[in-house]
């Protein structure tokens, strides 16, 4: 397989339709030369390798190899395909001026003609979008607007996004006691998003009808956290009954603090159960992640229910859209921000459920943690008031009188005989 000089990559992105006319734009917005490789590995058919060669904005070698080695414009053809297809991934790499000399020379058939005025290539070709420059020009000139025409690596753009989707979404958040639902029939979201989640090291059990091998390859999740809804009986499945799903999940929980839940494949248990028997399993486990401090995550296409269950249905959840997992998903590390991503001690949940208690009281004036107090008033009588004033008023005057010295002996205080009955 042809393969250039490894040289400094400068960006990797993706497969979509106008990549390769952007990543020949910020080879010519950064002034470097180099090339852009192109791989894709689809099932079950022989890799395909391609890489264009672009020397000052201007493609000068193509090839494209899978089956058979392809060169020049026929090249071009198959990697504009390749380059459109979500499987490939696209890297730009910069070369030194002597690499391009040496790979020129040593691929002359590949060698590509592309002027502006030769009318073998097509107007809407991806290299005709973007500014060719001649060497004559000074750096000042070929970047005016370089500040905004640069664009980030899609790393970046990507946890840009999710931050700006933070605030779209009316800062939603992770929190103990939620149960959550997205409207999608696919659960791959929440599969990636469990697995964050579990290497956050919080406590997980995943509930659908996905095996725990494809789970723990595709996603990360442990086998041991992970039940597919099943009448196979394997090791990791679990029977299509209510009452076996609700038990599972409650010795989980019981077992684990502040742990969470991805419960899939509700439209498959409906179908195996009555709509009234269904919910009332449902609210049982709902009840249990709320009062437990848990978190509950699930997906369903809501189209399955008529419009009375799915209003029933709903009530149970808090209905959230599926761009706030996407957001997660983008970035991990916002997972932090979130109560669910920080482990509370038993003191905290206690706090906590004490603020909770007094704050719902009707009357918290007397209210303390561990009882009420009773009797007492906050104000006093007016007459009980003179009453009181007047016997302090009494004992100042009497206490003043003991402390008068006599006449004889001004230093020694009087003394008053006290005289005791007979009986004393």
């Amino acid at each position: 397989m042809v393969e250039l000089p490894q040289g400094t990559i400068i960006e990797v992105r993706r497969g979509g339709h106008d990549v390769l006319a952007k990543l020949s734009g910020d080879m010519n917005t950064l002034g470097i030369s180099g090339y852009i490789r192109i791989e894709r590995r689809p099932k079950g058919i022989i890799p395909r390798v391609s890489q264009v060669l672009i020397d000052e904005g201007i493609p000068k070698i193509a090839l494209h190899e899978s089956d058979l080695l392809l060169t020049g414009l026929a090249a071009l053809l198959e990697i504009e395909r390749d380059s459109m297809a979500l499987d490939a991934l696209i890297s730009l790499i910069e070369l030194s001026t002597d690499d391009l000399i040496r790979i020129v020379n040593l691929y002359p058939d590949a060698v590509i003609t592309a002027q502006q005025n030769n009318e073998s290539i097509e107007q809407d070709d991806w290299w005709n979008y973007v500014k060719l420059n001649t060497s004559s020009w000074r750096r000042e000139e070929r970047l005016p607007t370089q500040e905004v025409t640069i664009e980030a690596p899609e790393y970046i753009r990507q946890i840009t996004e999710a931050k700006l989707q933070k605030f779209t979404q009316n800062e939603l958040i992770l929190t103990y006691g939620d149960s959550l639902l997205i409207d999608n029939s696919r659960s791959d979201n929440l599969f990636e998003l469990g697995g964050i989640l579990a290497a956050h090291g919080r406590p997980i059990l995943v509930i659908s009808r996905t095996s725990s091998q494809q789970l723990f390859n595709e996603y990360s999740i442990p086998k041991q956290a992970c039940c597919r809804i099943s009448s196979l009986g394997e090791d990791s499945d679990i029977e299509p009954d209510m009452d076996v799903i609700e038990e599972k999940i409650t010795q989980f929980l019981w077992a684990n603090k502040q742990a969470v839940v991805v419960f899939s494949g509700l439209e498959y248990l409906l179908s195996m159960s009555t709509f009234s028997y269904f919910m009332k399993v449902l609210r049982r486990v709902v009840d249990r992640i709320r009062n437990g401090d848990h978190l509950l995550l699930s997906n369903c296409d809501l189209e399955v229910f008529e419009t009375m269950q799915r209003h029933s249905f709903l009530k149970q959840f808090e209905l959230i859209p599926n761009t706030f997992i996407e957001s997660l998903i983008m970035d991990p590390e916002a997972l932090k921000n979130h109560p669910i991503g920080v482990e509370l001690t038993d003191e905290e949940l206690s706090w906590m459920n004490q603020q909770i208690n007094f704050i719902a009281s009707e009357n918290t004036e007397h209210q303390i943690t561990q009882g009420v107090l009773s009797g007492g008033a906050t104000t006093l009588a007016s007459e009980d008031l003179t009453a009181v004033s007047d016997e302090l008023a009494s004992l100042v005057d009497d206490w003043s009188n003991t402390q008068e010295p006599t006449e004889s002996n001004p230093g020694q205080l009087e003394t008053t005989p006290i005289s005791l009955d007979e009986t004393g």
